[in-house]
């Protein structure tokens, strides 16, 4: 399905097969119910549980008024969207998910790449299997994704992430970050302040303090092999309460880097 949300001030819909020499695809786009009650369009197309069930493939395409609301799922099927919504909540078994600019969303695919350039709101976005590109987020993130990594340009919000493999990297972190990862590296680039959490079973982790910020390091690395470098210049005296940035770091398998963010 592809949305764009313009300027557009009516709403325009297309159905067309994928395969316009495909008998069943054009019998997927006659099973298309496309209905609009004032505000509220409705399009319910056939169900499709795998690539050889038989039942035909569409291509949607959707022009509506930028600050729309996006609400939908799919068995098997991508979204993508050019321009800004209002909100967005989609779940696809199979595909890939790409927003342009989103107020709060909610998005899952259980394989299949998700990429938000930007959120005005609170997200939780969830991947079985793919990887999770983010610019900037504006609010609260809960991430999960089984098989990928996850990349954050920009995060205002707490974030809480769950990584079954992959990498966790987040740019510029305002406030208090908590990763749990059984194989991954973690990475904080920059962070302003709050509350870090960060956990691997098997990888490095690496945090940049913005300067002049104080920090409270825990710092722990379960492996033989593993060290911790801290490059920060030693502090005041100070108590850990009065601490800009609370830094709690384990890994039972890789090195604990901490730095300055201008260091990186």
């Amino acid at each position: 399905m592809r949305i764009t949300a313009g300027t557009r001030a009516e709403t325009v819909v297309e159905v067309k097969p994928t395969d316009q020499n495909s008998e069943r695809d054009r019998k997927a786009v006659e099973r298309t119910h496309v209905d609009c009650s004032g505000t509220e369009l409705v399009i319910e197309g056939p169900r499709k549980r795998s690539f050889l069930d038989g039942s035909g493939s569409v291509d949607i395409s959707v022009e509506l008024p930028a600050g729309s609301r996006l609400s939908g799922k799919s068995d098997m099927g991508a979204l993508h969207c050019v321009g800004e919504l209002a909100g967005c909540e989609f779940t696809t078994d199979f595909g890939e998910i790409q927003l342009d600019r989103t107020g709060e969303v909610r998005l899952q695919s259980g394989s299949g790449d998700i990429e938000v350039g930007s959120v005005s709101g609170g997200a939780d976005i969830r991947a079985g299997s793919g990887d999770i590109r983010l610019g900037s987020v504006d609010g609260e993130l809960t991430l999960k994704n089984s098989n990928g990594a996850m990349h954050v340009k920009e995060v205002t919000g707490p974030v809480k992430a769950t990584a079954g493999n992959g990498d966790f990297i987040v740019g510029l972190a305002h406030t208090t970050v908590t990763v749990r990862s059984n194989n991954g590296h973690i990475r904080v680039n920059e962070a302003l302040g709050g509350r870090l959490e960060l956990k691997t079973s098997a990888g490095e982790i690496e945090v940049g303090v913005r300067e002049g910020a104080t920090a409270w390091l825990d710092l722990q690395t379960k492996s033989k092999v593993g060290t911790v470098h801290n490059s920060l210049g030693p502090a005041e005296s100070f108590v850990r309460e009065d601490a800009d940035l609370e830094v709690h770091a384990v890994t039972s398998s890789g090195d604990i880097v901490v730095r300055g963010a201008d260091q990186a």
